[in-house]
C-alpha cells in the first residue's frame, strides 16, 4: 500500500513551494492554536510543513496511516497481530508483484497501522521509530506514513 518514496510522492503532490506563516497567510491567522510551522529539518518535518502550506489544520486529529514492509504473510500476521494489542487499527494486504518497487523483495506484504491522533512532529517520529522497530522485529521494514488532509 505505502511505497518507499511515500513521503516524497506526497510532497510532490502537494506541489507547495515555500511554508506559510500567521505573518504572510491571513488565513493561518485566524487559527490562533495553528501548530507550529518550524518543524526540524527532516522528511517528517518536511511533509508537516507541507501539509500546513497546503492549508492542512494541524490542530485536528487525523488518522495516520504507518506503512511497513514485511518478506511474507505469516510476518506480516505476526506484526500486524503486535500492533493491534498497542491499539493501532491494521491492515495486512499483499503487495502485488507488478506494483513492487525495486527495492521491495518479491512476495512482499505491507502492514499499515493506523492511529487517531493530532499530527505533531514528535508524535509522529515516535510512533514511526516504535512501529519500524516492531517491524524489524519480524524481519520487516517501516516504509513511510501519511494521512488525509483538513483544511
Amino acid at each position: 500500500m505505502r511505497s518507499a518514496s511515500f513521503l516524497l510522492l506526497l510532497a510532490a503532490l502537494l506541489g507547495c513551494a515555500h511554508t506559510p506563516t500567521a505573518r504572510t497567510d491571513p488565513s493561518l491567522a485566524e487559527h490562533p492554536m495553528q501548530p507550529p510551522t518550524d518543524f526540524p529539518a527532516d522528511e517528517n518535518g518536511n511533509v508537516l510543513r507541507l501539509m500546513v502550506a497546503h492549508g492542512d489544520d494541524l490542530s485536528r486529529a487525523h488518522v495516520v496511516d504507518f506503512g511497513h514492509l514485511l518478506p511474507d504473510e505469516a510476518s506480516a500476521r505476526r506484526m500486524a497481530a503486535a500492533a493491534t494489542q498497542l491499539g493501532f487499527a491494521v491492515q495486512v494486504e499483499p503487495i502485488e508483484d507488478d506494483e513492487a518497487e525495486p527495492d521491495q523483495p518479491v512476495g512482499a506484504w505491507d502492514v499499515t497501522c493506523s492511529r487517531e491522533m493530532v499530527p505533531t512532529h514528535p508524535g509522529i517520529t515516535a510512533l514511526e521509530r516504535q512501529l519500524d522497530a516492531l517491524a524489524r522485529s519480524f524481519g520487516g521494514r517501516a516504509d513511510g506514513w501519511g494521512c488525509e488532509t483538513f483544511d
